[in-house]
């Protein structure tokens, strides 16, 4: 989790509502115990990347783990991000719209270059609506339907 404020706001209104302790903690956290652990760090690696651990006080430390806005540099998100900001780059620099920037514009379905920005600021929900506009080659490919074996 992020925003440890968020955990503790969450952990709050469990513990109102059923009565009973509650600590809400991010995936990461739940490593080392999970593997039978007392002191560790736990890594995810994905589109983006946390390292989560705890201090001999207890206190929590993570690294990375920032989202689709400022991290999850590998993921979808994160690669529609980095070309738009390529793209913005390089109208910067007078440059005329290249096979990037034309395929980026079309997906959003803006006309020019200085519209991106309106375009990817009015998404809802950052990581699946910007991701959806990653080129094909970026996104995995679909699973297949689940044959059983012979």
């Amino acid at each position: 989790m992020r925003d440890p404020r968020q955990g503790a706001a969450i952990g709050a209104a469990v513990t109102d509502l059923l009565g009973v302790p509650a600590r809400i903690v991010g995936d990461a956290e739940l490593l080392v115990p999970a593997a039978g652990l007392d002191k560790g760090v736990g890594l995810v690696a994905g589109t983006g990347s946390v390292a989560v651990g705890r201090l001999p006080d207890g206190t929590a430390v993570q690294v990375g783990g920032w989202g689709a806005v400022l991290g999850d540099e590998g993921g979808a998100a994160g690669l529609v991000r980095e070309a738009a900001r390529a793209v913005w780059a390089a109208h910067d620099r007078g440059e005329r719209p290249g096979r990037l920037a034309r395929g980026l514009l079309g997906s959003l379905g803006v006309p020019e270059v200085p519209a991106l920005g309106a375009a990817l600021e009015a998404a809802a929900d950052l990581s699946a609506e910007w991701g959806g506009h990653a080129p094909p080659s970026s996104r995995p490919p679909p699973t297949a339907p689940h044959s059983p074996a012979p």
